[in-house]
């Protein structure tokens, strides 16, 4: 969550690189290491969990598209990775 924050806020500086990086760079490698803890894939490479991703986690790789659809759409980008984290992790609103 704090990666989405801190990337729009860069997006609405118009620090649009340094925006892409935090959603759909470092937001995205939050969202792989919940997954990886979740379903317990097979071993990948211990120094990149990047690589063979698609083979280890197919239901995450077939969300890539909208979780990184490019630079000039990070607010769409931050919008399917907070929809991808609610579908994983039960939301409730303190009351």
């Amino acid at each position: 969550m704090s990666c989405l924050f801190v990337g729009l806020q860069r997006w609405h500086r118009g620090e649009k690189l340094s925006a892409a990086r935090f959603v759909q760079g470092h937001a995205l490698d939050r969202l792989i290491e919940l997954d990886a803890l979740r379903s317990r894939p097979a071993p990948g490479d211990p120094f990149n969990a990047e690589r063979r991703l698609e083979a280890r986690q197919p239901a995450l790789a077939a969300e890539l598209p909208a979780l990184v659809p490019g630079y000039a759409a990070t607010p769409a980008a931050a919008a399917a990775l907070l929809d991808a984290l609610a579908r994983r992790v039960p939301c409730s609103t303190p009351r």
